[in-house]
């Protein structure tokens, strides 16, 4: 299938065969993945926005690297060619590094780049084809208080390359006595590699004092609460103490008795803080589950950066 894919895509879009070839296009879904987007979705929808390009850079049998399709002299024409997404996050979005993992991590496109360059070598005789596909959903919104922000991006991007072997055969044309030359390709090997990331960007460091202020202080409070229960269950303990039993056991005797939810619910001073700082930070959960449900395996690598 992907064979088939990079051959229709190579001849719809590059006909001639002498240029670097881009395609571009957006899409609109509605995001559906856990049981309450089922259970609304009478109501309200999850709109997603994807943005999509398909990049068929130009390579020829003595094109040895990938970096000219990312570098700066090829941004500096008129009109500036539209360059892969994967030249956009130069410095930001690194991996590791794919032939020695023990070697500092790489560019996104220098990664690419070094896996083109160790195909070309390991098969110098086979023509070579790359194709760049890259996916980015933009999303922004708030927190249910609108005091905090999200900026949601996530980016995949899929490189195919191809290597065939092409062979030259002399045919003969009936109508007269010339030969013609074509060339047959044979399919030998196909590269898929993938790259996933996610990213939010937030002012939630700026609220970080506030809401673990209303979390902290609301669980002492529930804790001082609760000491001060045992506390009482002692003193009502000693005061009425009839019977054989010990003070430990007839103070647990009286804690037991007292239903959990008086301690917690008693007040509205624990519950507000803990909706509060709820409200305030409930997208990034939202976003890091969304996140985790749709990777594959839910297996998800963290990384938190601080931009100023």
């Amino acid at each position: 299938m992907l064979d088939a894919f990079m051959t229709a895509a190579r001849r719809k879009l590059r006909p001639l065969g002498n240029e670097s070839a881009v395609l571009r296009y957006a899409t609109k879904h509605n995001w559906v993945s856990r049981i309450h987007h089922y259970a609304v979705r009478f109501v309200s929808t999850n709109p997603a926005w994807r943005l999509h390009s398909l990049h068929i850079p130009h390579i020829t049998s003595s094109t040895q690297s990938l970096v000219a399709i990312c570098s700066n002299a090829a941004a500096t024409k008129r009109p500036p060619p539209l360059r892969p997404r994967i030249c956009n996050h130069p410095g930001i979005w690194k991996v590791n590094h794919p032939l020695n993992a023990s070697l500092p991590a790489v560019r996104l496109w220098d990664h690419t780049d070094v896996q083109f360059r160790a195909l070309r070598q390991l098969y110098p005789g086979l023509v070579l084809d790359v194709v760049l596909l890259s996916l980015q959903r933009l999303s922004a919104t708030t927190g249910v208080l609108q005091s905090t922000y999200y900026n949601y991006e996530a980016l995949e991007i899929v490189v195919l390359t191809r290597g065939r072997r092409c062979v030259d055969t002399d045919t003969a044309n009936n109508s007269s006595s010339e030969q013609t030359t074509a060339t047959t390709c044979t399919t030998f090997f196909i590269d898929d590699y993938r790259y996933e990331s996610d990213r939010v960007q937030t002012n939630l460091v700026d609220w970080y004092a506030t809401i673990a202020l209303l979390r902290g202080g609301t669980q002492a409070y529930v804790w001082v609460r609760l000491l001060l229960l045992v506390h009482g269950a002692y003193v009502v303990a000693v005061a009425g103490k009839r019977t054989s039993d010990s003070l430990l056991t007839t103070t647990m005797f009286i804690l037991v008795k007292i239903p959990f939810e008086v301690v917690v619910y008693s007040s509205l001073l624990p519950v507000s803080g803990y909706v509060i700082a709820l409200l305030l930070d409930s997208s990034v959960m939202n976003i890091f589950l969304d996140s985790f449900w749709a990777a594959v395996g839910g297996g998800l690598n963290q990384h938190w950066m601080i931009c100023s």
